[in-house]
C-alpha cells in the first residue's frame, strides 16, 4: 500500500486491512489507534507534543464535530507520514523526516509538499490556530529552533 493510499484510508476512517505474512491464509485486521492519538510512537521525540495536537484538532470547532474530527484524520495521516512537530522561529511547525527508502517516513520534500498541498493545505487556518493553542500548552524553546 502506498503511502497516499494510507493516508487517504486513515483520513477517512476506513478500516485498513492487511496481511500480516503472504505465506499466511489468514488475513489479519490492522484496527489504527483512535485519530486523536500519535500513530507514531516510534517518532517518540515528539510524540507526546502529536497527542496534544491531535486531542487539540478533534475537539477543534465544538459545534461541528465531524469537520474537527477530519481534521484530526487528515494530520493523523501527515503524522503517519513521518511528519514532526518542530520548533520554528515564533512557535511549533510541521516538518516531514525524510527516508530515501520511504519506509519510516516521507521519501523526498517533494513527496510531503505533495500531500500536505493535496490533504492539508484547506486546513491551513486551523492548523495555525491548532499549533498555537499547542504552544499555549507546551511552550516551544526558542534555542533549541536553531534560530
Amino acid at each position: 500500500m502506498s503511502l497516499e493510499q494510507l493516508i487517504f484510508q486513515y483520513s477517512t476512517g476506513e478500516q485498513l486491512e492487511l496481511k500480516a505474512d503472504k505465506t499466511e491464509e489468514k488475513e489479519q485486521t490492522y484496527t489504527p489507534p483512535p485519530i486523536y492519538e500519535d500513530p507514531r510512537p516510534d517518532l517518540a521525540e515528539d510524540s507526546h507534543l502529536w497527542n496534544e495536537l491531535l486531542r487539540i484538532a478533534h475537539t477543534f470547532h465544538p459545534l461541528d464535530a465531524e469537520k474537527s474530527a477530519e481534521f484530526c484524520a487528515v494530520l493523523n495521516g501527515m503524522r503517519c507520514g513521518g511528519t514532526r512537530i518542530r520548533a520554528g522561529k515564533s512557535g511549533w511547525v510541521l516538518r516531514p523526516d525524510i527516508d530515501p527508502t520511504g519506509r519510516v517516513a516521507w521519501s523526498s520534500q517533494a513527496e510531503y509538499d505533495e500531500m500536505k498541498e493535496k490533504y492539508l493545505a484547506r486546513w491551513l487556518d486551523w492548523l495555525r490556530i491548532a499549533l498555537k493553542r499547542l504552544n499555549e500548552k507546551h511552550p516551544f524553546n526558542h534555542l533549541s529552533s536553531g534560530t
